[in-house]
């Protein structure tokens, strides 16, 4: 089978998107198919000039994925370089960027009509490309939604452009629940996000991973790795180290916070400072290379998934790191979302708390503190959902589905 994979970005790039775009076109290619992402023309930063012919060493993959870059006038990467000012036409220059890729996407598939499946992310291109293609075209083109606007004029008029998707592939239940009910006629599969299984699943000791990423080996380490904050949302870290003032009272224990950026660390650093507690058991780390991921989860005794109660986060996120973190076989804390709730069950293979809520957050982290052996029956319960929602099994469920 031929499948297109479309996106409306550069690849490779730091976003979560782009590494779960990857991991899906790897699995597709794992199942024995053909695939090739099909991107615009767009500057690339430089630090990822050498890998924009080598997806494979860059997001740590078992093939070398294909890009197909399609040329588009790159207004806004330009203007945002030489003429700063006019960045405040971003969303005109968006539409005719937009506009054009969609017309080049049209063109190109026009031209190369062998593609079995064109998968896509994107809404707004979608509701252009298809006006472009002919309906044979049209009936090979599926979408995995990531995102459902909040405002209910709003979805109930993208849900109209949906309606032309016979096949749709959400990643919380709860986003399947608001499609339907908005008015979504065709099929719909909930498929959470993954985890590559032979790259997390280290089989090494605790010991020889935190020699790897130079952690001290006699330290109780409660980690998180991945953005501290994504889209101007902050991620929890704030409620995690105001937990350290309960925490930190009974239990000596360290924090590491791994994936940056890190311009907001100097308010966690006030934070702690305001709240007088010993700024050398805080640990903040800048974005690090993916296969190093693995060996920091790997690392920690407790690993947190902090989210606020965002409506994002709560319905329309399934946390990679959620995936990630189960297959370390260390004990996971997570807050009380919907979408981790999914999964994650409290007291069966996690512990819960409640979201925006640093005591309640203290509550669990000590309950693990206290109790390792149950630390260590939660832990290896959560392991068991890596043999369901690994990126291969979720790409052959994805197949089957739409074909």
């Amino acid at each position: 089978m031929n499948i297109a994979y479309i996106i409306n970005g550069r690849i490779p790039t730091e976003k979560a998107n782009g590494y779960q775009i990857s991991q899906m076109c790897d699995a597709f290619l794992g199942l024995g198919h053909e695939v090739r992402i099909i991107s615009p023309q767009k500057y690339i930063d430089p630090e990822f000039i050498a890998y924009q012919c080598d997806l494979k060493n860059f997001y740590s993959l078992n093939h070398n994925v294909q890009v197909q870059r399609l040329y588009v006038p790159d207004i806004q990467s330009t203007i945002h370089r030489w003429i700063p000012f006019l960045d405040r036409f971003q969303f005109f220059y968006n539409i005719f960027q937009t506009l054009y890729y969609a017309l080049s996407l049209a063109n190109y598939f026009n031209k190369n009509s062998f593609y079995d499946v064109i998968y896509l992310r994107d809404v707004n291109i979608y509701s252009w490309i298809k006006i472009f293609l002919n309906q044979e075209i049209q009936k090979k083109i599926y979408l995995e939604l990531h995102y459902l606007p909040k405002n209910i004029l709003k979805l109930k008029r993208q849900v109209k452009i949906l309606n032309t998707c016979s096949k749709i592939i959400t990643i919380t239940q709860r986003m399947k629940e608001d499609l339907l009910k908005a008015g979504y006629k065709g099929q719909v599969l909930v498929e959470h996000d993954a985890v590559n299984i032979e790259k997390y699943d280290l089989l090494i000791s605790k010991e020889e991973a935190r020699k790897k990423i130079g952690i001290g080996l006699d330290k109780i380490i409660i980690g998180y790795t991945g953005k501290f904050f994504t889209n101007g949302v902050e991620k929890g870290i704030f409620d995690v180290i105001q937990s350290a003032v309960i925490i930190l009272k009974t239990h000596n224990v360290e924090f590491i916070f791994v994936g940056g950026p890190m311009e907001i660390v100097s308010d966690y650093k006030k934070l702690i400072d305001k709240l007088g507690l010993p700024m050398g058991n805080f640990h903040f780390i800048d974005k690090q290379p993916v296969g190093l991921i693995p060996f920091f989860n790997k690392s920690f005794d407790i690993l947190l998934i902090p989210l606020p109660n965002n409506p994002h986060f709560a319905f329309y996120m399934s946390p990679m790191k959620l995936f990630e973190y189960a297959v370390s076989g260390n004990p996971i804390v997570a807050t009380n979302l919907p979408g981790i709730t999914e999964i994650l069950k409290d007291n069966v293979n996690s512990l819960i708390a409640f979201p925006e809520d640093p005591a309640s957050l203290a509550d669990k982290i000590k309950t693990i503190l206290n109790d390792p052996k149950q630390g260590l029956r939660l832990a290896e319960e959560a392991k068991k959902i890596c043999l369901i929602h690994s990126w291969d099994k979720r790409a052959k469920r994805i197949l089957d589905f739409i074909t």
